[in-house]
């Protein structure tokens, strides 16, 4: 086995440099001469650097060099003070070498292997010191940037109206990416609060465990802020709903007294949990749940019922029976999954409702009462109809005051709806204003008859589906 060799070279800067040639030659203990033709590493042009000193280091083994490892050092001089020096590691493995192997050892000895531990331990503290070196250089640099100069207040705004207008795929990406141009701007998206407050997190099985710290960190820096908070799953399928880490709804659960806007995706093992924030939600405006994966969930879902400031509610997927909400207070409400029964019991619990939306509204359970009620708050409502709905049923039941604004989405094959529309105008004397009905075809005739009478109604869309649409236009 041939020695260690060692090739120290002075060279220009931007010289092409080869340390692997093809005119090596070795014998015996004498140290393996590298040829400098055939160039083909280019020594980088940093700065002011005039000189730049290559270091490399070889181990051979049966005729093959299994490492090299080069120190690139490049200094530079700014009024005669070297500023930093710059070093850069690399490892090549099984690279072919033309050389001769001595015939009395078979390999590295490992007293070799030692040094080149040692060598690259050593090598990877030079790193660290050199980078902590370097960043403290950038920063003596970057203190004569004019936005590193600008007052501190008026760097926050500026950071506040960032974050807002941010329209990102992932909106917890912009204080992150303010921390990283330098560290006065980190200071102080790091010490302003209100750009923590909001939080849109899509939890990712490959990232989760990271996701729970930077979650942690990223309430902590929030202060006391009041919060806003989107929990969601990427690609919700692959979720075993029963069995999903609670650890991120804990973190979530230590903050709950100063959740403003809350919109989560529920798995099942989390809703017991729920439970656990009765009381203690005194700031919460706006929630949103919704079972993981759409399924329905007939566990009970507790924990907001003396919410004081609730007074708006999107559920989507649960049975009435199990929802116990302050439902008097609720001024607005998105509600998905319902049957028609459940729809007409949340308006008669809810008389301060002004926006009420229902969406895949389903037919009939006889679950609660189908008389006739009675709201005088709502003025806009939404309802969206799965096949076992009936549009006429429903609206039949229904006295409006207040109604300003109506749209239904019906599916194909069911009436046209202006008769029950008419009936409900007629039973609640209210002036509608806003008329959208989307699914199935409507005579022109009978348009024309509906605007007559309801001369009130100031804008009407009717949107037959795609396959009418076409249908209407061939004929």
């Amino acid at each position: 086995m041939t020695d260690a060799t060692t090739l120290v070279t002075r060279i220009p800067l931007g010289k092409r440099l080869a340390f692997i040639g093809s005119e090596s030659q070795i014998s015996g203990d004498s140290r393996l001469i590298l040829s400098l033709e055939n160039t083909e590493m280019i020594v980088p042009r940093l700065f002011e650097s005039s000189e730049t000193k290559l270091k490399v280091s070889l181990l051979q083994v049966d005729g093959f060099v299994i490492q090299y490892r080069y120190i690139l050092q490049m200094t530079w001089s700014v009024d005669g003070d070297i500023l930093l020096q710059f070093c850069l590691r690399e490892s090549i493995q099984n690279v072919r070498q033309h050389a001769h192997r001595d015939n009395t050892e078979d390999s590295v000895t490992k007293s070799d292997f030692k040094e080149a531990n040692f060598d690259a331990g050593q090598l990877d503290t030079d790193l660290h010191r050199l980078q902590t070196q370097r960043a403290f250089f950038c920063r003596l640099r970057n203190q004569h940037s004019p936005a590193v100069r600008l007052p501190t207040q008026i760097l926050a705004n500026i950071f506040l109206h960032f974050c807002e207008a941010d329209n990102s795929n992932d909106p917890m990406v912009s204080p992150l990416v303010l921390g990283k141009v330098c560290h006065a701007w980190r200071l102080t998206a790091w010490n302003l609060p209100e750009i923590w407050s909001t939080v849109n997190c899509c939890l990712s099985k490959r990232r989760y465990l990271s996701q729970v710290i930077l979650l942690e960190e990223w309430l902590g820096r929030s202060s006391q802020e009041l919060l806003s908070l989107s929990i969601k799953f990427r690609d919700e399928e692959e979720w075993c709903s029963s069995q999903v880490d609670i650890r991120i709804f804990e973190v979530l659960l230590m903050h709950c007294n100063r959740w403003k806007h809350l919109c989560l995706i529920v798995p099942l093992n989390w809703h017991e949990k729920l439970g656990d924030v009765e009381g203690k939600v005194p700031n919460l405006v706006e929630l949103s749940l919704r079972p993981l994966n759409f399924d329905f969930v007939i566990e009970p879902l507790t924990g907001f019922s003396n919410a004081p400031k609730l007074h708006k509610l999107h559920a989507s997927n649960y049975y009435l029976q199990n929802l116990n909400f302050p439902w008097a207070r609720l001024t607005s409400g998105v509600f998905g999954g319902s049957s028609m029964d459940e729809a007409l019991e949340v308006i008669r619990r809810c008389p301060n409702l002004t926006m009420c939306h229902f969406d895949n509204l389903m037919g009939m359970e006889a679950t609660y009462s189908d008389s006739l009620v009675t709201n005088h708050k709502i003025q806009s409502l939404k309802i969206s109809m799965n096949s076992s709905a009936r549009c006429g049923i429903f609206l039949i039941s229904l006295t409006l005051p207040r109604l300003q604004s109506l749209t239904l989405s019906i599916p194909e094959g069911h009436p046209p709806p202006l008769f029950a529309i008419e009936g409900l105008l007629d039973r609640s004397r209210c002036r509608l204003k806003v008329l959208h009905i989307k699914g199935p075809f409507i005579d022109e005739r009978d348009l024309v008859k509906f605007l007559i009478y309801n001369d009130q109604v100031l804008e009407f869309v009717s949107e037959p589906s795609a396959r009418l649409a076409e249908q209407f236009a061939r004929d």
